[in-house]
């Protein structure tokens, strides 16, 4: 059962955990980082994401930078569109227009080629975000 649960919120990511407890938060933080360390890319992105709000541990930008970047690394299109706005806004590096963009883009073909590949929603996503 709890497997199933982990398999469930790394698929579904983390929207809305945040309203549990801290004791459930740490214990999700756990095993997502057991599961980012086996290499899962979208568990690399989810511990990403707890770093960076201090979901179930401390918030630690840094660390969110290096999880997300092993996520994006591995074709992870959030990890890589996270990277984008940290070095665009600056938040916990220094901001770096060159690195954001070469994030947006890398985040921008996985898009092209879902509307190549009509992949809808993430066609109406991209196409968005060029008006």
């Amino acid at each position: 059962m709890r497997k199933i649960f982990y398999t469930l919120l790394i698929t579904v990511g983390l929207i809305g955990f945040t309203g549990s407890s801290y004791a459930e938060n740490s214990a999700v933080f756990t095993q997502m980082e057991k599961l980012a360390n086996e290499g899962n890319g979208q568990a690399q992105h989810n511990l990403g994401v707890m770093y960076q709000r201090g979901i179930g541990t401390i918030q630690n930008d840094a660390k969110a930078i290096e999880w997300y970047t092993k996520a994006a690394d591995q074709g992870v299109v959030r990890a890589q569109n996270n990277l984008g706005m940290i070095y665009k806004n600056g938040k916990g590096v220094e901001k770096n227009y060159a690195k954001a963009i070469e994030w947006f883009t890398k985040a921008a073909e996985y898009f092209q080629k879902a509307c190549s590949n009509k992949i809808r929603p993430a066609c109406k996503l991209y196409e968005r975000t060029k008006q």
